[in-house]
């Protein structure tokens, strides 16, 4: 069984300035951490929120490339091949998706060996605590299995969308299966405090989506209404059940951030990642 741990993101240092990335990520709130010995990966981190970032001459265009899990070693399979460039396991999906894989067991072990500690310090934040979701797209239908194989549960399904949860609930993988591209568009992530957090992004010069917002079907309290309204926030539920949500473009090449806190609510809403798509 295997819980969800990080996002693997890639570009082409030749292509895109790394510096630029770099810089991105600092204003999205991350913190380079560890640096493996290849010179090709590195650790990022806020909170509990990771980014492998991977640099490799075979990327086209800077991308989401892979999810990170921790498994059971019992689990792995003669699919899996040792990566020197980020020093883990690693497997592809159906559509080459990478899948990398730490031993539960050997976990610290794995990450101490090859990477480098350049940085320990305590930062202010923006507020992400873990990356929570993803809309992935693909119409392959052997994806699903492939990502059961790994502990994932097929929990629904609608006309666009598969969806699967992670064996802890924290993370959705959310297929799209009306978009054959093979690429992740959306990463989610949770915050304590969406509203902080859209202060945060708003202040760093991220470009954000304008939301219409029906004030007649807010049903979050007083409070909660007026925030919704004023920091231009989707929302859905009411004060004792809800999702709140805002987003950032493209804060990196490729894919949008959308940020959210959430109560009593487990999946990504399809509803809402449809009003992300068709806000301008």
């Amino acid at each position: 069984m295997s819980n969800f741990s990080f996002i693997e993101y890639s570009f082409d240092p030749d292509k895109n300035d790394p510096e630029e990335i770099f810089s991105s990520l600092n204003k999205l709130g991350f913190v380079q951490r560890n640096i493996h010995v290849s010179n090709k990966s590195s650790m990022w981190t806020q909170h509990q929120c990771i980014i492998l970032l991977r640099e490799h001459n075979s990327i086209t265009v800077p991308c989401v490339t892979g999810l990170g899990v921790v498994v059971d070693e019992s689990d792995l399979s003669n699919s899996y091949h040792f990566d020197n460039d980020c020093g883990m396991l690693v497997a592809h999906d159906p559509n080459n998706f990478r899948i990398l894989a730490m031993p539960e067991l050997s976990l610290s072990n794995m990450i101490a060996h090859g990477y480098k500690v350049i940085d320990k310090r305590q930062y202010d934040t923006t507020g992400l605590e873990y990356f929570s979701g993803m809309v992935y797209n693909t119409t392959d239908p052997t994806v699903i299995q492939f990502y059961e194989s790994l502990g994932f549960r097929y929990t629904r399904n609608s006309d666009r969308y598969d969806t699967l949860m992670s064996t802890n609930n924290r993370f959705t993988l959310l297929l799209n299966k009306k978009n054959n591209s093979n690429s992740v568009n959306i990463v989610y992530a949770d915050t304590n405090d969406v509203f902080k957090t859209t202060s945060c992004y708003t202040a760093a010069g991220f470009n954000s989506r304008e939301y219409i917002i029906d004030k007649t079907n807010l049903n979050f309290g007083t409070n909660l209404n007026y925030k919704i309204t004023g920091y231009n926030c989707l929302a859905k539920g009411n004060q004792t059940s809800y999702t709140i949500e805002n987003s950032v473009r493209e804060p990196l090449p490729s894919f949008d951030l959308v940020y959210r806190t959430r109560k009593q609510y487990l999946h990504i809403e399809e509803e809402i990642v449809e009003t992300h798509y068709a806000a301008a």
